[in-house]
């Protein structure tokens, strides 16, 4: 009713009681005149009145602001100079005792004209919610497909219900907190919380580690033995946000159990304090930051220098008498180009980890480059040694923040992930040329089929006059704009490449030699080589 009042384009309504109810939810208008029609008032709804049947009934004045608060109604707004030349003082009284927002409407406003205006911006604030609602359905469902963890679905649900929300145990023993700054001392991870009274529903009261007693909502996620809380401080849960909620915490269960699947896998590592950092690097535990620093310093790990991460992964495990992670150490000490520099190698299964670490001044690009060369080197070696069996590397970005350990990881596991989606033929998967993929990923679901627009109208084109203009241009791109390597990798005269150059130029109505055209090109080929 705050923006009845202040934005709707419809002047001169004013609140003249229970101005702190005015942003009290506001689903629908109801137009009461007659003392029967009141108990027809529902709940979140505006009742207007012309006061025709009050006149010269003090009591049913005060009866009606009583009826409406109990029905749950969201105010009443009430024409003057019509019945009334203004509302009266009792009415005003009881709406400010009971805290039900009064308004005054001018004589001029038919009541047809304000349900308009009212109907068409819970219309228009319905349809945006449903946009930003399947965004977030959209957003969490990526997440888990991608593997990122329950804890980063968790954080994407409390930045946008704006609240803080707890993951937990059958327990209530905390498992992850996305948490408002205001809350960050409410508790941390396996902290108990507790009920405190009896639930209403869903909605309830807990105490917590910090010996707060705080308002929230509690459901059970299906199939998982867990329970989401989202704090209710400020205002309750709606009903809408009751119903995004139920279908979030679906996608969490399936999340949740991807995780316990992971679990279940036994690792195969000499020290628990390794198995510590592998629960860490894929999402499976969370630490504080001097937590992490503790055990990072128990690893000998050195945190403040440039790293670069590579996974090797294995079809299945070499027979007996091959040391997978021997030959991994020897290769990283006899490199060529990583001769002497420091390193971390760990197992699990079929998943080896290594991290290596530059010392002195090496950029980005040098760890990059060197760690692609590395990676050839223990290809080599390694299907020497274990003849048919598979075998994969991905390799990070380099980076030297603390946040940049795990995120390592995860890159060059991500790298991995899209080379096999991609259908590439190399063993070697370098996440800071395949990224590009990975940010088209997260591109909404709707908007995919629209980000090779050019490439299919090529299609199109191709299939009706019995062409090859698309694999002409996607080749020409892939060969970096060069004619002559163009023409060799498929095979015809360089002649008969630019006439089909040429008719490309003329369907897409640019000469393609500028940047500022081939860059989304390519960009397109990237979209059409990863969705088709």
């Amino acid at each position: 009713m705050e923006w009845l009042i202040t934005k709707s384009g419809l002047k001169n309504i004013r609140c003249i009681a229970g101005a702190k109810g005015l942003n009290a939810r506001m689903d629908g208008v109801s137009i009461v005149d007659s003392p029967g029609a009141i108990k027809w008032a529902k709940p979140d709804e505006l009742v207007m009145t012309t006061g025709y049947f009050l006149t010269d009934n003090p009591q049913g004045q005060k009866r009606m602001i009583r009826e409406l608060k109990k029905a749950g109604c969201t105010g009443l707004a009430m024409k003057v100079n019509s019945y009334f030349d203004e509302i009266p003082e009792e009415m005003i009284y009881v709406a400010e005792q009971e805290g039900l927002p009064l308004l005054e409407i001018p004589y001029y406003y038919s009541f047809s004209e304000i349900s308009q205006t009212i109907y068409n911006h819970i219309f228009e604030m319905n349809y945006q919610t449903r946009i930003k609602e399947q965004r977030l359905i959209e957003d969490i469902s990526d997440i888990f497909f991608s593997k990122r963890g329950v804890m980063e679905i968790v954080y994407r649900i409390a930045e946008y219900l704006k609240r803080t929300v707890i993951l937990t145990d059958s327990d209530f023993q905390c498992v992850y907190a996305a948490k408002k700054m205001s809350d960050k001392e409410i508790c941390m991870k396996d902290d108990s919380i507790r009920k405190a009274g009896i639930m209403e529903g869903d909605h309830g009261e807990f105490v917590f580690s910090d010996k707060t007693r705080r308002p929230a909502y509690c459901v059970l996620i299906p199939d998982a033995d867990s329970y989401l809380l989202i704090l209710e401080d400020k205002q309750k849960v709606s009903k809408d946000e009751e119903c995004l909620i139920e279908r979030c915490t679906k996608i969490l269960s399936m999340g949740l159990e991807q995780v316990r699947n992971r679990k279940d896998n036994l690792y195969d590592m000499e020290d628990v304090r390794y198995q510590k950092l592998y629960d860490h690097l894929s999402g499976l535990r969370q630490f504080t930051g001097q937590e992490l620093k503790e055990l990072l310093q128990e690893l000998e790990f050195p945190v403040e220098k440039r790293r670069i991460v590579l996974l090797v992964w294995l079809s299945q495990v070499p027979e007996t008498g091959v040391d997978i992670k021997e030959i991994l150490r020897s290769g990283i000490s006899n490199s060529s180009e990583f001769r002497g520099l420091d390193s971390c190698v760990f197992f699990r299964k079929d998943k080896y980890v290594i991290y290596l670490f530059a010392r002195g001044q090496k950029t980005g690009p040098f760890m990059e480059y060197a760690a692609g060369h590395l990676a050839d080197e223990m290809l080599e070696k390694l299907h020497n040694l274990t003849g048919e069996i598979k075998i994969r590397i991905g390799i990070s970005k380099s980076s030297q923040e603390i946040a940049g350990i795990r995120e390592g990881y995860q890159e060059a596991e991500k790298a991995m992930e899209l080379g096999e989606q991609m259908g590439l033929p190399e063993e070697k998967f370098a996440f800071g040329k395949l990224g590009i993929y990975d940010y088209l990923l997260q591109y909404p679901r709707m908007e995919k089929d629209q980000m090779s627009e050019h490439i299919h109208y090529l299609l199109k084109y191709d299939a009706e006059n019995n062409t090859e203009l698309t694999q002409t241009l996607l080749k020409f791109l892939e060969c970096k704009f060069n004619i002559s390597e163009t023409a060799k990798e498929l095979y015809i005269h360089r002649n008969t490449l630019i006439n089909r150059m040429n008719k490309i130029k003329e369907l897409l109505y640019d000469d393609l030699e500028s940047m500022d055209t081939l860059i989304p090109l390519c960009v397109e080929s990237y979209a059409y080589r990863l969705f088709s």
